[in-house]
């Protein structure tokens, strides 16, 4: 049997210290694949999250306190605050156009 999804797909901007390196910032790109249910709520709980991020120096957030801000790290931030809410299937996040890191 076909399981649908569907796909949101949006930027932020935030910096980050991580691996002995200054702060730097990136235009972070991050694509979410969620369950086909009610795309409104999911729309508007993938932006609420999204914007805990954008224009924030991540490694001030308390999660990222005792995590490197990786992306890895940054993709299971936005899993575990959507993930009650929303039927999250996988976050993605890009650093750069090459780079990215993921949770299903």
């Amino acid at each position: 049997m076909a399981e649908y999804s569907f796909v949101l797909k949006k930027y932020f901007v935030a910096s980050h210290i991580h691996n002995g390196e200054d702060i730097h910032g990136h235009n972070f790109y991050c694509i979410g694949e969620f369950e086909l249910d009610k795309v409104e709520k999911v729309k508007k709980e993938f932006d609420k999250t999204l914007k805990l991020l954008d224009y924030r120096i991540l490694n001030e957030i308390d999660f990222f306190k005792e995590k490197t801000p990786s992306t890895e790290n940054i993709a299971l931030f936005i899993y575990q605050n959507l993930k009650d809410k929303i039927k999250v299937k996988k976050i993605e996040v890009f650093e750069t156009v090459n780079f990215s890191g993921g949770v299903k």
